[in-house]
Order: structure tokens, then sequence, then C-alpha cells
């Protein structure tokens, strides 16, 4: 009896060592977070969080995160940014988490998502998570589920809840980072919030269905490939009008042709109304006119007598 006992001690213990965390798991996670950048300089619109690798192409991180359109870059944290890497895909579950694929970067250090295995953190529950405070690469932090809030600000991202509070500090640049338990070193929470000016961590329950993620990590039922081929644009009104050009001089005769008649009607009307009145007046200055004239002849022709008579 006592040897039973003894092995069936020693065999509970290994279970518990099993699903205990162990430092190779915890430095593996450490070795799977990043630093993010998504920018849009079109947009002039851009994003500084933190990101968990969970494939060799695939991104884990905060939905609020995202920029349309933006190059995604990786651990830098001053000006200029290089290496712009494209996103292909985005997976959302309506709870502020968002997974990217990007095919072009392969990751050498990631975890592994089991959604079977995801859990909603509870309260008093030990937890850990590295973040990039303010953009400050790689700051680690050890924090405690004080519990859960009906809700917050859920308006401003694309979240139902319940929200769950963490005590410790969090700043921007920390949302996304992944949190983990301390007990068994599983995947518990994403950081969205601070509270009260950054003193409280708040975080939403990872709600991704495996399909999402086989989907993401290529294990689905199909893969997404690159598309490598160049991008020609072609303006297809231009093209047009280089294939076929259009003879300018019909139209500008035809509106000349419409201009003349429209001139004339007028004409017609003004002479119509006017004409009777400005015939009289033509007449009227044609008699002064002559009139004046004929005065001066008479002067001229009196001055000539008086010179002749002197």
């Amino acid at each position: 009896m006592k040897r039973f006992l003894v092995t069936m001690a020693l065999l509970f213990s290994c279970l518990t060592s099993l699903s205990a965390l162990t430092p190779v798991q915890k430095e593996e996670q450490h070795k799977a977070t990043l630093e993010i950048l998504m920018i849009n300089k079109a947009l002039h619109a851009g994003a500084g969080c933190s990101a968990t690798a969970i494939a060799p192409h695939v991104l884990l991180t905060a939905q609020h995160c995202d920029v349309e359109n933006g190059l995604l870059y990786l651990n830098q944290n001053s000006k200029p940014y290089t290496n712009g890497q494209t996103v292909t895909e985005k997976y959302y579950d309506n709870n502020d988490h968002m997974i990217m694929v990007v095919p072009s970067v392969e990751f050498k250090h990631f975890i592994t998502y089991d959604a079977s295995k995801v859990r909603k953190i509870t309260q008093g529950e030990h937890l850990y998570f590295w973040g990039n405070p303010a953009l400050v690469l790689n700051q680690y932090r050890e924090v405690y589920a004080t519990g859960t809030f009906p809700s917050t600000n859920q308006d401003a991202v694309n979240a139902s809840g319940p929200f769950e509070m963490v005590s410790g500090p969090v700043v921007g640049g920390d949302s996304g980072s992944a949190i983990f338990s301390a007990e068994d070193g599983q995947l518990v929470g994403i950081t969205t919030w601070g509270l009260n000016y950054g003193m409280f961590l708040g975080s939403y329950p990872l709600m991704f269905t495996q399909e999402q993620i086989d989907q993401a990590t290529g294990h689905g039922m199909f893969v997404y490939i690159p598309d490598t081929r160049p991008q020609v644009m072609v303006n297809v009104e231009i093209q047009k009008s280089k294939d076929k050009p259009v003879d300018l001089s019909i139209i500008e005769d035809a509106l000349t042709g419409i201009f003349m008649l429209l001139a004339a009607a007028a004409l017609v009307v003004v002479l119509k109304h006017v004409g009777p009145s400005l015939l009289k007046v033509l007449k009227y200055f044609g008699r002064l006119i002559k009139v004046v004239l004929q005065r001066l002849v008479s002067e001229a022709k009196e001055a000539t007598d008086v010179l002749k008579r002197v």
C-alpha cells in the first residue's frame, strides 16, 4: 500500500510539473515579443504597439493598433524607420484582438496559440508580460489580476467585454502585449487599456476560434501566396484618347454657327424695338449738322466779302 501511495505521489508530481511554467517556456515567450509600428505615410497615420509571434509569419496584437494600408516596422523606436513590411491578412475576434500575417518575415521564436487552452484571467492570478511602454523596447512586468469590470469605453475599440483589470503600470506602446499566467505560462490576455493614467492594466478575453488560428498560421483549408508580379497601372481614359483622337474642329464650327445665329437674332430684336427711335435721333443730328454747316458757309462768305472790301 505504501509503495502504491509513493507511486501515485510521484505520478502526481510529474503531471504537476508538466503543467507548470518552465524557464525555457518563459524565455521563448520573451523572444517572441516584439515592438511594432504601423504607419500609413499618405494618410499621416501611425500606431506604436507590442505584439507576439504565434507562428513563423504571424503576429498577435490589439486591433486598435491597426492602421489601414499601413506598413509594418519591427523593433524600431527612432526614425528613420526601415524595412517596412506588408500585412497580407488580418483576423479579428471582435474583442480588440488582431492576428496579422506577414509572409515577408520569418519569426524564429514564437508561442503556440491553442484556442482550446486559452482561458480567461482569474481574480488573484499572478501574471507577467513584456511590453514597449512609450516605445521603450523590451520592458518586463509582473502583475496580479484584481477582478472584472462590467464595461468601459467600448465605443473606442471593437470589444464587448467583460473587462478584466490587472494591477501594475501600463503605458501607451504596451497595447497588444501578450499577458501570461505565472502558474502555467498560459496565454490569458492582451493589453488594451490603461486605467487611471496607466496605474491599472485592462484586458478583454481572447475569442479567436481555432479555425481562424489555423487559417492564419497556414494550417487551414488554403494558404494565400504573396503576389510577386509587378503591378502595372494603366490610365484607360488616356489610352483611349491616344488610340482614337477626337477632331475638335467640328465642334468649333458648330459652336461658331450657333453664336452667329444668336447674334443675328439679338440684332433683329434690337432693331425691332429700338429702330424707329434710333432713326429719329439720326435724322435730328443730320438736320443739326446741316444747319451748322450752312451757318459756317454763310459766315465764311461774309468774311470773304469783308476782306475784298478792305
